[in-house]
């Protein structure tokens, strides 16, 4: 499992190894999630990669444009509010998964 402190890093880390499967938290510093979320997506598009599916956490709502273009719309984005247990993220991860 590879972490990134902020959002900037999770992209520089997505852009080395390509991950099927990213887990962001939308408030982070430098880049925030939703930012990190958008700049992945455009990599995908330049490279014509798939798009990882995104387990997003967070304390507080997305912005509704964010929750409909990235959640409501993507059959294999999550969404977990905290507080939630490790077992919530390894069950979403799994799902996404077995699609």
């Amino acid at each position: 499992t590879d972490v990134a402190h902020n959002g900037k890093e999770a992209v520089m880390l997505f852009e080395k190894l390509h991950y099927g499967v990213m887990v962001m938290d939308l408030r982070m510093p430098v880049m925030d999630g939703q930012n990190a979320c958008r700049e992945i997506e455009a990599y995908c598009e330049e490279k014509g990669w798939e798009v990882p599916a995104f387990i997003f956490c967070a304390a507080y709502k997305p912005s509704p444009q964010f929750k409909r273009e990235h959640i409501d719309s993507e059959e294999r984005n999550r969404l977990l509010t905290k507080p939630f247990r490790n077992d919530t993220v390894v069950d979403a991860v799994r799902e996404i998964l077995a699609a």
